[in-house]
């Protein structure tokens, strides 16, 4: 559980494997480069997840000095157009799921932190920065780098067993798996309908196998159930989505 009142803040102190466990329970993944650069940036090419304006404080970097993570959306002019993502730069680094060059077992991770600088966060052409070439991922040596870190804030890679107090991930949904949990919604809609009968005959084929495939689907079916019993007056009707929803999270490991 995390701390009172960083419920809403990401989440540190997490190595790789960690984070690819919790997004293969969410059914996702963590994202290679080039998906957490289209998140940030997408097709547009700007400078920045917002555009091309670094005269404002849109997100959680060195300029913003407070020295500390801040909450999810804390920002919300900075959101990254092009996906609607919030803190794409700044707040905590991310982990991708992206190695470095062949017989090095380092990842890159991405987005700085707020101890960076916003300008060379993403090494794009705002003024200051530089543009790596790449190829095969494999990072070019670069005479006189423009900041003062030893390695430039987008070239930074990582031993998969790392953790520290700036150091994060976000999960990335495919096509498959955005399908997956789509469909798993419907189902689980559908479900909901069946846990409103109340007689024996119904409550006997209907509500209790209906129970037992909600909690089959698991961590998915939490969050309509949850809009579902806020929509629902009836009691026994929220009884029946209670006592699925405690059997869920008795499975997932919440209880």
């Amino acid at each position: 559980e995390p701390p009172p009142g960083t419920e809403e803040f990401p989440v540190v102190h997490v190595d790789l494997h960690q984070a690819r466990r919790y997004a293969a329970w969410r059914g996702a993944h963590i994202p290679t480069v080039e998906e957490w650069e289209w998140a940030a940036l997408g097709a547009q090419g700007d400078a920045f997840p917002w555009g091309i304006d670094a005269a404002v404080i849109r997100a959680n970097t060195q300029e913003a000095g407070f020295e500390g993570r801040t909450p999810v959306g804390f920002f919300p002019a900075g959101v990254a157009r092009g996906s609607g993502c919030y803190g794409m730069v700044g707040n905590v680094t991310e982990w991708t799921d992206s190695p470095a060059r062949y017989g090095d077992d380092r990842f890159f991770v991405r987005g700085g932190s707020y101890r960076d600088p916003l300008v060379g966060i993403l090494n794009t052409h705002a003024p200051g920065s530089r543009l790596v070439q790449r190829e095969n991922r494999v990072i070019e040596p670069q005479s006189a780098p423009p900041f003062e870190q030893e390695v430039p804030i987008d070239d930074r890679l990582e031993p998969p067993g790392s953790h520290s107090s700036i150091l994060g991930f976000r999960c990335a949904m495919n096509e498959a798996e955005y399908g997956r949990q789509r469909d798993a919604w419907a189902r689980v809609e559908e479900l909901v309908y069946d846990l409103a009968h109340r007689d024996l005959v119904s409550g006997f084929w209907r509500v209790r196998p209906a129970k037992r495939e909600l909690v089959e689907i698991g961590y998915f079916a939490l969050r309509p159930l949850r809009m579902a019993r806020r929509q629902v007056a009836d009691d026994a009707v929220r009884a029946n989505i209670d006592e699925v929803v405690a059997a869920i999270e008795r499975k997932v490991g919440l209880r």
